[in-house]
């Protein structure tokens, strides 16, 4: 593809000085289908790194597969100095559609149909664009994700299909998110999520084809070592994800290089992937250079070819991992990596974070401690583990090759995970996903009491097993004889103890829980935690804590209260200057019982206050007189409301309901 940069700069500063006369209207019609279309763009882009200009013009075709015939389209782009998008259907120029009538438009742009799709119908638009890069003239290197023009549908994630060709880029090492057809020059690629663009003067490639695809690595200097193996690792690891699912998911394969340390890697774009620290060998293992590319081959099944349906997302990351611990596993390869996840997530239960793995976006924002890591990554992992377990191997594979075939190009939701995952074991699993995914909750299963007796053919042995922990599942308990042998037992998931019986020729010498160390079982429950928690009692101020007094609350309620002890006192007030009122009057009846004593007369007080607040006057004077009868001459201040409590005021209480004032009004 020819193109005149001169011209195409000159065109450019053209169309943004008469870009304020872009013909807006504010009337129409815009929804998103149920059945969000599969788009197909065929595209011929010109990248001009020396006036930082990327043009492109071509097609975006799709079908209406809805029930509605849509009028209006979105794309994900903006119409400003520095982006701008023309859309034509047929021999007609599409109108913008703004709300305020503002030519100059954030992402995204809505644009009116000249014609409804109806339903069934194909529509097929011609696109021209152009964008400023805000890159350096003519860089080393260059990459970006999503530069093209793409269909909006609320912002919900969907993959397309693409045909690219690109103008040329000498001296340039070009890798994109399709591979090249060699006759006509077009990049394809029919499920793309996010379209990358990967250019570079300076690293040099090494190329094979693997069970038909196409794996290049792309390395920077001094990373030839990493590369090699990481193309090694390639040809092992498709060949094997190909027998566990199936199918790949591309005809190709781009590993780039990413920043200067030994970090891991991440999918940068479909069918592409980073790793980083590939100029420094020596500084990591030929066992992580393995695991990571390894690793990352795994997401682009999970995250790229089936996509996410949760937000915040996490499911993608512990599907991809199991697909890499069950490589390592073949290969011989070490698993401390995953039994590190399952380690990692344990510390974070420990430290009192919050490992929900399904919160939302808002909840998500607030947290302050490493969330990928902990949960995503390492609880994400641990779940799958012991999902595998509950389920057997057989059944669980069998439905993660179901869940690919079901979901490849789609969203996949955990809730839709759930449903595929009961169909193959044959069982509800309400009862093992809500506690993983939902709380908290945390498995702690130990070995109690064990016996071993002669009996009449043999010896019979007992092992008890207690649950600690909020989540009761079946656990492996490998039991170990005189003689050498091991007998494997499951315990069940009806009560926090099982005993299991085993039978034998020779005496019970030892037993263990899951020595393969593939469960998140934490053996020693923490108390660390209640000290996170009084830590951040002490933290709050009496006032003006709004939602995080409530958060700690609902922490210090998942622990035995008398670990929190004198602190509830604190709590409570902080409690009911937040408006949670009943929760306050909890904190306060644990402050009277778990408290010291001294404290009595100060926390029967406010149970009579909140209840006089709550209207139960009755309540409000036994708790008055209660007070009076642990009154220690001592008075309390709490200046935020003008109070001095001593026996004068309870005495004032019994007579007159406690109030902070009558409301205000207008």
């Amino acid at each position: 593809m020819k193109s005149n940069h001169l011209r195409n700069s000159i065109a450019f500063v053209m169309l943004l000085i008469f870009f304020p006369y872009v013909n807006v209207v504010s009337q129409g019609k815009y929804f998103v289908p149920s059945k969000i279309p599969k788009a197909s763009y065929t595209l011929e882009l010109d990248f001009d790194f020396q006036s930082g200009i990327l043009e492109g013009q071509g097609s975006v075709a799709f079908c209406n597969e809805g029930k509605w015939p849509i009028e209006i389209i979105a794309f994900d782009y903006a119409l400003n100095n520095y982006q701008l998008l023309r859309l034509k259907q047929g021999n007609r120029e599409l109108d913008v559609f703004s709300p305020d009538g503002n030519a100059k438009l954030n992402n995204p742009v809505y644009f009116i149909l000249d014609k409804p799709v109806l339903k069934g119908d194909s529509m097929k638009l011609e696109m021209e664009f152009k964008r400023r890069l805000f890159t350096d003239e003519n860089p080393d290197e260059f990459d970006q994700q999503n530069l093209i023009p793409r269909l909006w549908w609320d912002g919900i994630s969907i993959s397309e299909a693409f045909n690219i060709k690109l103008n040329e880029l000498p001296g340039y090492t070009v890798a994109v998110s399709g591979r090249q057809d060699p006759e006509t020059g077009y990049y394809k690629n029919d499920n793309v999520l996010n379209f990358g663009f990967f250019f570079s003067k300076k690293c040099s490639v090494i190329e094979d084809v693997v069970e038909g695809v196409l794996v290049r690595v792309i390395y920077p200097e001094n990373g030839k070592k990493v590369a090699e193996i990481a193309l090694q690792t390639a040809r092992e690891a498709i060949p094997y994800y190909i027998e566990l699912l199936g199918m790949y998911p591309y005809s190709f394969l781009n590993i780039l290089p990413g920043g200067p340390g030994v970090w891991g890697g991440y999918p940068f774009a479909s069918g592409m992937v980073v790793i980083h620290g590939m100029q420094f060998f020596e500084k990591g293992s030929i066992r992580h250079w393995r695991w990571i590319t390894a690793h990352e081959i795994g997401h682009e099944y999970w995250g790229e070819y089936v996509l996410d349906g949760d937000n915040p997302g996490w499911l993608w990351i512990a599907m991809g991992i199991y697909a890499d611990r069950e490589f390592s596993r073949y290969i011989g390869l070490s698993d401390w990596k995953h039994r590190g996840w399952a380690e990692q997530y344990l510390q974070g239960v420990k430290k009192g974070y919050n490992t929900t793995l399904e919160i939302r976006p808002s909840d998500e924002a607030e947290i302050d401690f490493d969330r990928n890591n902990y949960v995503i990554h390492a609880k994400g992992f641990s779940f799958i583990s012991a999902l595998e377990l509950i389920m057997g191997k057989e059944n669980f594979q069998s439905a993660y090759r179901a869940t690919l075939e079901s979901y490849g190009g789609d969203r996949l939701e955990y809730r839709d995970f759930q449903k595929i995952c009961e169909l193959h074991a044959g069982e509800n699993l309400q009862w093992f996903f809500d506690p993983w995914v939902c709380s908290n909750k945390f498995l702690s299963a130990t070995i109690g009491d064990t016996k071993s007796e002669k009996a009449d053919d043999g010896y019979k042995s007992t092992v008890s097993v207690y649950h600690q922990g909020e989540i009761i599942m079946p656990v492996p308990v490998y039991a170990i004889f005189m003689d050498g042998s091991t007998q494997v037992k499951m315990t069940h998931r009806l009560s926090r103890k099982s005993i299991l019986e085993f039978q034998s020729n020779s005496p019970l010498i030892g037993c263990t829980i899951d020595p393969g160390g593939y469960l998140a079982n934490l053996s020693d429950p923490p108390q660390a935690q209640a000290e996170e928690i009084i830590k951040g009692i002490k933290m709050l101020s009496y006032t003006g804590n709004g939602e995080k007094v409530y958060r700690i609350y609902r922490k210090a309620q998942n622990l035995q209260p008398e670990n929190i002890g004198e602190y509830w006192y604190k709590l409570g007030l902080a409690l009911f200057d937040g408006g949670y009122f009943s929760e306050s009057e909890t904190a306060f009846r644990y402050a009277a019982r778990y408290g010291p004593d001294e404290d009595r007369f100060i926390n029967y007080c406010w149970l009579g206050h909140l209840q006089d607040f709550r209207g139960n006057r009755p309540d409000a004077i036994i708790n008055y007189t209660k007070a009076l009868e642990f009154w220690d001459n001592d008075s309390y201040t709490h200046s935020q409301y003008n109070m001095k409590v001593n026996k004068n005021w309870v005495e004032e209480r019994l007579q007159s309901p406690f109030s902070l004032g009558k409301p205000l009004s207008w």
